[in-house]
């Protein structure tokens, strides 16, 4: 039987200072039926000479720029190297990370024990280049996937997985380009909506290192973004969505403590993009039973525009009055 070739997609912007450890990582698999495929983001630095090295030298790597008719970003850039994939497993992964040896073959393994088996989820470490310490990745297999992405038990991000491209084809899986933020979750819940619980395989190992820096994080999570406070509320609406059942009742009431939190951040930030986007999703999501509690929502929002309000006042008690409203939901409707 001839090998499954897995398409290695690797989205890049100005990382050239080190891609090179990530590209030599994939070089290293002890699984060779690979390509790899990295999509430029449109780097300024000296990406293209790195990549015409790693080409002439090992012709399993393509190098191509992200065409205009994808959005900027590395959503689009992913999205492309999927278009011109040739692979019949598609793992996506990011360039300043680095894969082990045996990751390719591990996951693969997996797969291979179970023709049902669609996609194959591992762990990984965090690991701080700063200073040197290593951490594995929270999981926490036994869940239910969408219980494991909703409320954060497991950290899946996109280098976790390997899945079959007959999969993603079958079921229109697109990484969302308007996002800023979160684009392994919205991918995930995409998964979440058309999969089956015996189509996902796991395995235990770590089989990459997440390289992560505390300050550089912390920084961004301190200033207000406009982009990223959208993109939330968006992956934490379509969470609500699709948790209104009694089995999923708990994530429900955290996500939309979550929702009404941003709202009124986005409030004091005269954020009318992201306020008015969470009420016009609220009016679907939540149905009739929280019309009127919509309507005080956006009451406050129109007043505000004009005389600023205690939005943390007011966001601790449309918190509370949710959850009393939610004492009548009928979550199996």
């Amino acid at each position: 039987m001839k090998p499954l070739l897995v398409s290695i997609i690797i989205p890049t912007y100005n990382r050239a200072h080190i891609l090179g450890k990530t590209l030599d990582s994939i070089v290293a698999q002890t699984y060779a039926h690979w390509e790899c495929i990295v999509v430029d983001d449109g780097s300024e630095d000296q990406t293209a000479q790195l990549m015409e090295h790693y080409c002439k030298s090992d012709a399993r790597f393509t190098f191509v720029t992200r065409p205009d008719n994808h959005k900027p970003g590395g959503n689009g850039a992913r999205n492309y190297g999927l278009e011109i994939a040739k692979g019949d497993v598609i793992n996506w992964f990011d360039s300043d990370d680095l894969m082990h040896p045996n990751k390719l073959s591990a996951q693969l393994q997996v797969l291979s024990k179970n023709n049902a088996l669609q996609i194959c989820i591992c762990s990984g470490k965090r690991v701080n280049p700063n200073t040197h310490s290593e951490k594995p990745l929270r999981q926490n297999f036994s869940e239910d996937l969408f219980v494991q992405v909703a409320q954060n038990s497991s950290e899946i991000i996109t280098n976790a997985f390997i899945v079959k491209k007959t999969f993603v084809a079958q079921h229109q899986l697109r990484f969302e380009e308007e996002l800023h933020r979160g684009q392994e979750t919205d991918f995930l819940l995409q998964i979440c909506k058309v999969i089956e619980t015996h189509e996902i395989g796991y395995t235990e190992q770590h089989l990459f290192s997440y390289i992560f820096t505390e300050d550089s994080k912390s920084k961004k999570d301190k200033q207000y973004n406009s982009n990223f406070k959208w993109s939330r509320a968006k992956i934490y609406l379509d969470m609500l969505s699709m948790s209104k059942t009694e089995a999923y009742k708990e994530i429900f009431k955290t996500r939309l403590r979550r929702i009404i939190r941003i709202f009124f951040s986005a409030l004091q930030h005269n954020d009318l993009h992201t306020s008015g986007y969470i009420l016009k999703r609220l009016d679907l999501v939540l149905g009739n039973s929280f019309r009127m509690f919509r309507k005080q929502l956006s009451w406050v929002a129109t007043v505000n525009r004009f005389f600023p309000l205690p939005t943390d006042k007011l966001r601790t008690y449309f918190q509370n009055k949710a959850m009393k409203v939610l004492e009548d939901f009928d979550f199996n409707r």
